[in-house]
């Protein structure tokens, strides 16, 4: 299982993830050294892989060119909320270290199509397109 990461979270999550040994995390910027490809490009890698795409950028579900993807049911993803994205990256990192063992427990084995919304403060919750 695999967790990809997208440009609206810092990539230094996935590195302190990989560090206290967390497998299976990336980072766009692992894959595509010269900038963002892009949220399509992004959707067809995670489906390709069967990746499971970590994103604070909302918009990927309502968008109507990646829309199609969560509404097809071909990836899974977790949506982080709220507050989570707008800290330090340092924040960030505590708040995915605390709450990483929960979103792993959800995702493992979780269908094609399982959108997962992680807000700070809240539990996580199932979503819908």
């Amino acid at each position: 299982m695999t967790f990809f990461f997208d440009n609206n979270l810092s990539h230094r999550v996935p590195q302190v993830l990989k560090i206290v040994g967390h497998r299976g995390v990336r980072h766009v910027r692992d894959e595509f050294r010269e900038g963002d490809p892009g949220d399509p490009a992004i959707l067809r890698l995670a489906a390709q892989h069967d990746w499971i795409i970590v994103t604070a950028d909302s918009r990927m579900r309502s968008n109507p060119a990646t829309a199609a993807a969560f509404e097809q049911k071909t990836v899974r993803a977790v949506f982080v909320g709220g507050p989570v994205f707008r800290r330090s990256r340092r924040e960030q990192v505590i708040w995915f270290l605390r709450r990483w063992p929960e979103i792993e427990d959800v995702m493992t084995g979780a269908p094609a199509g399982t959108l997962i919304e992680a807000r700070y403060g809240r539990p996580l919750r199932e979503m819908t397109v």
